[in-house]
């Protein structure tokens, strides 16, 4: 069995390596039990959505990337 990573595999990991190392809050978020947290945890996921990392393996016509299993 062959697990080498192909090429296009390696160009998902480092985009979202990169993508994650760019945006990931820097502090955890608070409670999404609060109207604080609640907003910050809706401000990620629109975050997410907005650059096509939230359900990445859906297909492209819902506005996502359409990932392999193995990505």
């Amino acid at each position: 069995m062959d697990l080498t990573w192909s090429a296009q595999d390696e160009q998902f990991r480092a985009e979202a390596r990169n993508w994650l190392a760019a945006n990931v809050p820097r502090q955890p978020l608070p409670s999404g039990d609060t109207a604080e947290g609640c907003a910050a945890h809706l401000a990620w996921e629109r975050a997410l959505h907005a650059d096509r990392w939230s359900v990445v393996s859906w297909p492209k016509e819902y506005g996502v990337r359409e990932a392999s299993t193995w990505q």
